[in-house]
């Protein structure tokens, strides 16, 4: 398979919205993961996901630059609060980009969801780890990802940390699309009290061809 940089694509066709998630899927993998499980996302916030052909295992000396591109490419789309959810190595790949968007850009995510893979060892030079909170969502027979293993990505970060853990296998995350879309709504967008709408309120979301949504 021949190497191609990451590009950074909309799974969700919105523009002008509150906040972005930004989705890291598995290395060999593709958005599949997060379209179902996205599905009933806020409006609100647009979708963005990371595409990349990367041959071969993800080996530990090929995370960073890895990440180092996906950051690169990220930052000049990010205008608004993000947070980034990986899955499987691209839980790995979503710790590390975030740790270059805080150290070299200065843009610090709202949070970090992180599923579908056990956390590596902290960083062993000095204090490297970020400063962004984490939400770990685990299910609990995941044989890839264990309760204990996903516990440990707090120690990636000094921001809080909350772990999710959900009755199932590695896909056991789908059955619960509704509460983990509830749970981004309220990383990533502000609380604001029930009023009735007023003639003339902006939306707060726009699709690409002009499409209004609350």
């Amino acid at each position: 398979m021949q190497w191609r940089g990451p590009r950074i694509v909309r799974i969700r066709q919105r523009s002008h919205c509150e906040a972005q998630l930004v989705c890291v899927p598995h290395v060999g993998g593709s958005t599949s993961f997060f379209l179902p499980l996205l599905d009933g996302v806020a409006r609100a916030i647009d979708v963005l996901a990371v595409e990349h052909t990367s041959p071969g295992e993800l080996t530990d000396d090929r995370i960073g630059p890895l990440a180092a591109e996906i950051a690169d490419a990220l930052r000049p789309r990010i205008d608004r609060p993000v947070a980034l959810f990986g899955h499987g190595t691209g839980a790995l790949l979503a710790v590390a980009a975030g740790r270059f968007l805080e150290r070299r850009a200065g843009i610090v995510p709202v949070a970090l969801l992180l599923s579908g893979r056990s956390a590596p060892p902290p960083p062993a030079a000095g204090d490297d780890r970020l400063t962004c909170p984490i939400l770990a969502l685990a299910c609990d027979a995941d044989p890839t990802a264990s309760i204990a293993g996903m516990d440990r990505w707090r120690r990636h970060t000094t921001g809080p940390f909350t772990l999710r853990v959900y009755p199932g296998g590695g896909q056991c995350l789908l059955g619960h699309r509704s509460e983990i879309c509830g749970q981004i709504a309220r990383e990533l967008l502000p609380a604001e009290p029930a009023q009735p709408a007023q003639p003339g309120t902006p939306a707060r979301c726009r699709d690409e061809d002009g499409g209004r949504f609350r």
